[in-house]
């Protein structure tokens, strides 16, 4: 392995490239004959390889005379963490290049450095003659000037543009500039690269600036403005081909979403993060890809912008949101094991407020609704084998919300309990198992109403069967289901009418067909009040 007859130590933030070049300067050689014979280009390409492996870092480092581990800060590889793109070339700072031997920054290729932190101007993008991204690609002038001269090739590729970059006028920034503050955040975090929240702020940051500058018109006018006037001058862009100055602008329209965002839910929701009616796969991917701190923040946040289904699914009516997982499309199948038709009695009124839906509406509406929370499930299919999800059912619960600020929190904490403790009580076998009650017992009693015995025998059955399966007698998919609402009223009165001995002895039918059908559960049970208010997260349901 040949050592260089030159050697020459690596500057503090260096980019490997800058570096090259200083070396065959110094060596009197072309930098990318340099790069070539180190290893470090790729075939048909003119500037070293972005993706350079450690051992070969580590034989340029022995080569060179350098440390182990020298050049890792060097490579564009050193960013990864924070998960940006690598800009194609370099940004500049033309008053850093008036100091004769200026190393170029590693940093100057980030997406998110648009300052000068030395001399508070804003980087250059490109050359003032040729209109090419500096160091896009080289020449075998390259090394052979200063850093200062632009090596990008002519169109004949036989000289180089040989302009002066240092004499680019520069663009200074106030000292209360706002894009300043943004440089200086980002700033600071890439100084503790290592830390996990530093990486979690660089990471939203790309994420949410990358999300803004697809949809400009979720800035504010000035940043739509500035985006629109970028593509007009380069085309659609991505965010490592738009200029310095579209990118300070849409850093520093970000920042008091991180910043800012921690001071807690209560703070107007950014456009940005506004949904546009249900979420869309578009806009659920945007949220998948923050950090979950974050992506609570704007669950909670986009909570009151929501539909009903949307705020259950996702949980955002909660202290602990999260996306609903599309790989768990069977956690609504579940759950319905442990689901009646119709919501338990007790449930019923602890969801009624005084001027809302009363408990017979909720009851026979809301059931389906405990399947929602975390479901993936769009079209919500898993609800719809409770009953059909029909537009009063939606009313229903929309009306509940609005009403009863809790009840979705509720509905959200009563399937935690369904998925962590579960039921005693198995509704789907059940359902599977009885499909009607054919023969009633007759009631121990003279009847105290006008009821036909046919009439009073077909109540019974109703009511027997609802013991067993927690049905929904509204719903047109059982034998007994009431047929018009003037049999809906009749079962009501008759209901009402049974004393206890008579409810006692319809129990104990069905408790029988339970043990005769060999289903060892109670008959009838509820989720515990105590037991789901305990969950983590759901004490103030």
């Amino acid at each position: 392995m040949r050592t260089l007859p030159i050697r020459l130590p690596v500057a503090s933030g260096e980019a490997l490239e800058s570096w090259l070049i200083r070396l065959a300067t110094r060596n009197r050689i072309s930098a990318l004959q340099l790069a070539n014979v180190l290893g470090l280009t790729q075939r048909g390409r003119r500037s070293p390889r972005r993706d350079i492996p450690a051992e070969s870092l580590r034989r340029v480092e022995n080569q060179a005379g350098l440390a182990p581990g020298t050049l890792d800060t060097t490579v564009a590889t050193f960013y990864q963490p924070t998960g940006w793109p690598i800009l194609p070339a370099f940004r500049f700072c033309a008053v850093c290049l008036r100091t004769p031997g200026m190393p170029w920054p590693n940093h100057w290729r980030l997406p998110y450095l648009f300052t000068c932190h030395n001399h508070r101007v804003l980087l250059r993008d490109s050359c003032p003659a040729c209109g090419k991204p500096p160091r896009l690609s080289w020449t075998h002038h390259a090394g052979l000037n200063t850093g200062n001269i632009c090596t990008t090739p002519t169109a004949n590729r036989n000289d180089i543009c040989g302009t002066d970059l240092s004499r680019r006028p520069p663009r200074a920034l106030a000292p209360d500039d706002p894009r300043l503050a943004a440089q200086d955040w980002i700033a600071e975090r890439l100084q503790r690269l290592g830390g996990d929240d530093a990486i979690a702020d660089l990471r939203n940051l790309h994420v949410l600036v990358a999300w803004l500058h697809g949809e400009p018109a979720r800035g504010t006018p000035a940043v739509a403005a500035a985006i629109l006037r970028s593509r007009s001058l380069r085309g659609r862009q991505n965010i490592t081909r738009v200029p310095a100055a579209t990118a300070a602008a849409l850093t520093a329209e970000i920042l008091p979403i991180l910043d800012g965002g921690r001071a807690g839910a209560s703070q107007p929701t950014p456009l940005l993060l506004k949904p546009q009616g249900p979420f869309t796969n578009g806009y659920l991917h945007r949220l998948a890809a923050l950090t979950p701190d974050l992506r609570a923040r704007a669950l909670v946040a986009a909570d009151r912008d929501l539909p009903t289904v949307e705020r259950l699914r996702h949980r955002t009516c909660t202290l602990t949101p999260h996306l609903a997982d599309p790989t768990t499309n069977d956690l609504a199948l579940q759950r319905i094991r442990h689901v009646p038709e119709k919501l338990w009695p007790d449930w019923s009124h602890h969801l009624a407020a005084p001027t809302g839906p009363g408990p017979l509406a909720i009851a026979a509406h809301v059931a389906p609704a405990i399947l929602i929370p975390g479901s993936a499930c769009g079209d919500l299919r898993a609800a719809t084998q409770l009953r059909a999800w029909t537009k009063t059912t939606a009313q229903v619960l929309h009306r509940l919300a609005s009403e009863n600020p809790g009840a979705l929190h509720t509905i959200c904490a009563i399937a935690d309990y369904l998925d962590t403790v579960g039921s005693p009580i198995d509704y789907q076998r059940r359902r599977h198992t009885f499909t009607d009650v054919t023969e009633p017992p007759e009631l121990g009693r003279a009847p105290d109403d006008d009821l036909g015995r046919e009439t009073r025998q077909l109540h019974t059955r109703r009511y027997i069967f609802a013991l067993l399966t927690g049905a929904n007698l509204g719903s047109p998919n059982h034998a007994v289901s009431f047929r018009t609402s003037q049999d809906s009223a009749e079962y009501v009165t008759f209901e009402q009418n049974l004393d206890r001995s008579d409810q006692h002895q319809l129990r104990a039918f069905a408790a029988d067909l339970l043990q005769a059908a060999g289903i060892r559960e109670p008959l009838t049970w509820s989720p515990p009040f105590e037991e789901v208010g305990r969950l983590p997260g759901n004490e103030n349901a």
